[in-house]
């Protein structure tokens, strides 16, 4: 019994000491793509929902592999999106439904790490679509929603230039909450869930850890962003 808690400290201790136990997952610094996603925007300047932008239409596969070349069966999975009139922009004229309002792009990726043989790592990500319409209308929805969400959450400042967007907030409801991200760029406000993986380490850095998590907020999540808002 002894003995074999031993071996596995052993094989975990020298699975730290290397770069990692599986293959290593390679985080390559790309950029986002140059296709634009074309957005009417009527006289009154509100896009209604039912007109909004696909969200499964505005990261393509070569923007994820360009960042995690081992990324393999990208999925999509478009989720709806409902707005109803007390929370939309623009009041009454940005109330409905957005059948592809929202999306969830998933892909598999090496599993590496001190994992049970057998699991595969897999990775992550959902963009929702906040509000679309003219970009001096949709700054000040963007302001209002951020002192909204501060009444009743923490809200940090965020570098929109890192996010390729004209301004960005982060924000959480508690200390053990996930972070979400917002950003506007022209005409359209898109909101998510930090990136998130399974059964992988990177560089070395365990997940759970100060390291893992700074390279999710500070490489991973904004360069998703920047593929994101690059359509527009």
């Amino acid at each position: 019994m002894t003995r074999r808690w031993i071996r596995t400290g052993v094989v975990a201790m020298a699975c730290a000491a290397l770069a990692a136990c599986g293959e290593a997952v390679i985080i390559r610094e790309a950029g986002p793509g140059t296709e634009k996603t074309a957005v009417t925007i009527p006289s009154g300047g509100v896009v209604n929902p039912r007109n909004w932008p696909d969200a499964c239409a505005l990261i393509s596969d070569a923007e994820i592999t360009g960042l995690l070349p081992q990324a393999k069966r990208i999925q999509r999975t478009p989720e709806w999106v409902k707005i109803p009139p007390d929370e939309a922009f623009g009041g009454k004229a940005g109330a409905g439904l957005a059948p592809n309002g929202a999306c969830k792009y998933s892909f598999t990726l090496p599993q590496n790490g001190d994992y049970k043989s057998g699991y595969e790592g897999s990775g992550g990500i959902r963009i929702d679509i906040a509000a679309v319409g003219d970009p001096k209308s949709v700054a000040g929805h963007f302001a209002r929603t951020k002192s909204e969400y501060g009444q009743r959450n923490v809200v940090t400042e965020v570098d929109a230039k890192v996010f390729g967007a004209a301004e960005c907030f982060a924000w959480v409801a508690s200390g053990s909450s996930p972070r979400f991200t917002v950003c506007r760029r022209g005409p359209v406000m898109i909101e998510s869930l930090d990136v998130g993986f399974s059964y992988i380490d990177f560089e070395n850095a365990d997940r759970n850890t100060p390291a893992f998590k700074k390279i999710i907020d500070e490489r991973l999540t904004p360069a998703f962003f920047r593929a994101a808002t690059a359509n527009f």
